[in-house]
């Protein structure tokens, strides 16, 4: 299940379901397609790390707050990406590279990206950890549902009533 949090409300306003061996960035750019016009910025967590997800939001004008992986390696010559691993990890990568970081340690890495999330204000990403916790406290972790459209249906009104009780408070 993948989910549109509005950070304003607490509130679901888009859900995705994939099977299990579909990879979370796939479904990202459908995920966010009906709220990239009103939106200045979006946070992921690091599974949703790939050039791709970083091209779409700077295309859109959007702040992208996905963590890059500390590992903060890419093939790829330039690009969005490639700039986030500069700024959240202090790595410029590029021709020789791993020469110069080689010196560079993983807590090192771990400071500079903990900078960048207060700087960019990814703690608002725990709205997304809230919901799935309600979620799971309130109506487990699996459905009843077997076939694909009950499925959609009982988790679609699972989280109607989710938000509803949100907004009640």
């Amino acid at each position: 299940m993948h989910v549109v949090v509005d950070v304003d409300s607490g509130c679901v306003i888009n859900v995705k379901l994939t099977k299990c061996n579909v990879h979370d960035n796939l479904p990202f750019k459908n995920l966010i397609t009906p709220f990239i016009k009103d939106s200045e910025v979006l946070y992921a967590d690091k599974a949703y790390d790939c050039d791709k997800n970083f091209r779409i939001c700077r295309k859109n004008n959007i702040m992208c707050g996905i963590p890059v992986k500390l590992s903060g390696s890419d093939k790829t010559k330039k690009g969005p990406r490639k700039d986030a691993i500069a700024e959240q990890l202090g790595l410029y990568i590029g021709r020789g590279s791993h020469r110069l970081n080689r010196y560079q340690t993983k807590e090192m890495r771990k400071i500079y990206q903990q900078e960048w999330k207060e700087r960019v204000g990814y703690g608002d990403r725990w709205f997304v950890e809230g919901f799935f916790s309600r979620y799971k406290r309130s109506f487990g972790e699996s459905v009843f549902s077997k076939h694909k459209k009950n499925v959609e249906k009982e988790v679609t009104t699972k989280i109607n009533l989710l938000n509803l009780f949100a907004t009640m408070t």
